[in-house]
Order: structure tokens, then sequence, then C-alpha cells
């Protein structure tokens, strides 16, 4: 029985890739016509893909530039009205302009269409960062309309949902707001308080504890006073009976008088 040689591995890998080379040639050699259509295909799938990326690019570069046109607008109404034309594509520039039309219509006061545009972020872009922050905005939408149980339903959903964004950390605030409107005084005072310690140094906190200050002024009873420690009593100083005596010195004793 002849001795097998032991081949080095990259002897073994140029090996398998000349073979697998002359199998590829003998099968061009059998069926022209088949290879040469599927590289025509793949050149043309190659063709497409760029043009479709070229494409996408300049939409986006598009959409953008209109995006930061809208922007420029002070004006609150004629930029809702632009933001509407850039969020009627799809991608990233139009969730975000579909926010910042919901925004500026809502300070234009064009109630109705702002109520649209954060609905329909939320539902065409639910992954959109943006979509807990459109969700206060139907709270405020509600709460703008006296619909406190509707606006309440918002503001804890974000709490709830999304508790790791920048919006969350503020909803402590609407939610007390919105609890003193429906006459829950006690639960009012907790979210307050939460919401002073939640977000710290913010604007939401200032709000917060001027609220805390008028309601301890209208209703000092939802503010239990601590209970006032009672006073460490003094020792007082041991009575003359409980003090031990004090011996005195002994007097020598004086001899009896002698009678005469």
């Amino acid at each position: 029985m002849a001795t097998r040689v032991k081949k080095k591995a990259p002897d073994i890998l140029e090996e398998a890739k000349k073979t697998d080379w002359m199998k590829l040639i003998e099968q061009v050699r059998k069926n022209p016509v088949l290879y040469g259509a599927g590289a025509a295909f793949v050149l043309l799938c190659v063709i497409a893909g760029s043009l479709y990326h070229s494409n996408v690019r300049a939409t986006h570069d598009s959409a953008m530039a209109q995006f930061a046109r809208a922007m420029e607008n002070e004006d609150s109404s004629v930029r809702a009205a632009e933001l509407e034309n850039a969020a009627k594509g799809k991608g990233a520039v139009a969730s975000l302009a579909l926010y910042m039309q919901g925004e500026a219509a809502f300070e234009a006061k064009q109630y109705i269409k702002a109520r649209e545009a954060y609905e329909r972020l939320r539902k065409e872009y639910p992954d959109s960062a943006n979509v807990p922050d459109a969700v206060e905005g139907l709270g405020n939408l509600a709460e703008n309309d006296d619909q406190y149980d509707k606006a309440l339903g918002s503001y804890q959903e974000i709490v709830e949902k999304w508790s790791n964004t920048f919006a969350a950390r503020r909803q402590q605030l609407n939610i007390g707001r919105c609890q003193e409107h429906l006459g829950k005084l006690k639960e009012a005072v907790g979210a307050y308080q939460a919401q002073v310690e939640r977000f710290p140094g913010s604007e939401v906190e200032k709000q917060s504890k001027e609220a805390l200050d008028r309601l301890r002024k209208s209703n000092p009873d939802l503010f239990p006073k601590e209970e006032e420690k009672p006073a460490e009593a003094a020792p007082q100083a041991q009575s003359a009976e409980q003090a031990p005596a004090e011996k005195s010195p002994e007097t020598p004793a004086q001899p009896a008088p002698t009678q005469q």
C-alpha cells in the first residue's frame, strides 16, 4: 500500500481553487448562452442598485433641503404648511418633518392639523424617537379641550412605555396638573413631589414647586407636619431627700461640768 503524502493546508486550498475554477470553465463551455445571460443579469442588478442608491441619496438630500428651508420660517403657520410638504415622503427626514409639523401647527393653534400630524407619526413611524413627544402633544391637545382623563392617560402612557426617554422625565408635572383638575389633590401632590425629585434644576421642577406652594396654602391638610420629637428632659438636680447626707466633722465631746 502506497504511503499517502500529507499536504500543507495552503496546497490543499490552492488545489481546491483550481478544481473549482476548472469546473466552472467546463460548465461555461457546455452552456455559453445560460452563463452569458446570467452575467448580463448580474451586471444589470449592479447597475440598477447603483441607480437606486443614487436616487435615494438625491431624494434624501432634497427632503433635507426642503426641511431646512421650512424650519427657517418664523411664522408657525407657514412653517407648518411647508413641513407638511416635507413630511409627504418616507424615511427619517419625513418622520422628523411630521413631528415638527405637529409642533408648528400646535404653536399656530391649528389643533386639528397638529393632532393629525401626531397621530400619523405614531401610526407610520412607531419606532421614531419623537413618538413619546408626539403622544405628549396629543395629551396637551386633550387637556386644552378639558379632557383631563384622556390627557392623563397619554402622560401615564409615556411614563410606562418610554420610561428611559427625556420626555418621560417631565411627565409628572403634566400628571399632577391633570389630577389636580380632576380633584385628586393628594395624588397631584405626590406627582409634583415626584417631579421635583426626578428632574432637579429644570423648569418643570420650578413649576412643580410653585404648584406645591399653592396647594400648601389652599390645602394645608395635604401636607401633614412632621411630628415634633419631645424635648429631652434636662437632668434634674437630686432632691435633698435623695442626695446622700454629708458627714459633718465630729466635734470632740466636752467634759461634763464638775459640781463644786
